[in-house]
C-alpha cells in the first residue's frame, strides 16, 4: 500500500525486493545437503520452503488470485527441484552454476509483490534483475558495472515508469554483459537497490 500510494501521487517508483526472511538460508541448506547426497534432509528443507511461500500466499491473496500466484511459485519451485536432482547426481557445482539458482527466493518474492500490487489495483511488472543490473563475472560476489547498469535502467526501467508502471526487480542478483547470472554476496538485495537507485 505504501508503494501504491507513492505511485498514485505521480511519483516514479521502482521496487527492489529480497527473498522472504530465512528463505536464502534454506535454499543454501538444500543445495549443501543435496551436494552431500543427503536427499532426506534436502527434502525436509524443500518442504519448509514450500510451506513458507504457501502460508504467505494464503495470507495475502483473495481466493480469486491465490491459484494463479501459487501456480507461478510452484513452477519456480519445480525448476529448483530439477536443479537439485541434477546436483544429486553430479555432487558438485561451481559458483557460476549456483548463481543460476540461488536468487530463486528473490524471484518468488518479486512475483508475489507484483501480484499484491495488482490486487491493490496498481500497474506493476516483474523485472528479472539480469535485464538491468550488469556486473563483472566474479560469481558469488559480483561487483556492479555502473555505466552499463545505468544504460539498462534507461532502456528497461525508465520507459515503464514513464508509462505509469511500477517495475518490481529481483534483488541480490544480476548478470554479466554476456547474460550469465551472478549474485552480489550476502546482503546483496540492499546493495542492488542502491545500485539501481544510482542507475536511475
Amino acid at each position: 500500500s505504501v508503494v501504491r500510494e507513492h505511485a498514485e501521487r505521480g511519483e516514479h517508483v521502482v521496487v527492489v525486493v529480497s527473498a522472504l526472511s530465512r528463505v536464502t538460508d534454506c535454499i543454501l541448506k538444500v543445495l549443501d545437503t543435496t551436494r552431500l547426497g543427503n536427499r532426506a534432509e534436502a527434502e525436509r528443507e524443500m518442504k519448509l520452503l514450500d510451506e513458507r511461500h504457501e502460508n504467505v500466499i494464503a495470507e495475502l491473496f483473495e481466493e480469486s488470485n491465490r491459484r494463479s500466484v501459487a501456480a507461478q511459485v510452484n513452477a519456480l519451485m519445480a525448476r529448483f527441484r530439477e536443479f537439485c536432482s541434477a546436483l544429486l547426481l553430479l555432487k558438485s557445482a561451481t559458483r557460476q552454476v549456483v548463481d543460476m539458482v540461488l536468487p530463486i527466493g528473490e524471484q518468488i518474492s518479486a512475483q508475489i509483490f507484483v501480484a499484491c500490487l495488482q490486487q491493490l489495483g496498481a500497474r506493476a511488472e516483474f523485472i528479472d534483475s539480469a535485464r538491468v543490473l550488469v556486473t563483472d563475472d566474479k560469481f558469488g560476489d559480483a561487483a556492479p558495472d555502473i555505466d552499463s547498469t545505468r544504460q539498462r535502467c534507461d532502456e528497461v526501467l525508465r520507459p515503464l515508469v514513464n508509462r505509469g508502471f511500477i517495475p518490481v526487480v529481483m534483488g541480490f542478483s544480476g548478470a554479466t554483459l554476456s547474460g550469465q547470472s551472478t549474485t552480489l554476496g550476502r546482503g546483496g538485495s540492499d546493495y542492488s537497490a542502491t545500485i539501481l537507485g544510482a542507475g536511475m
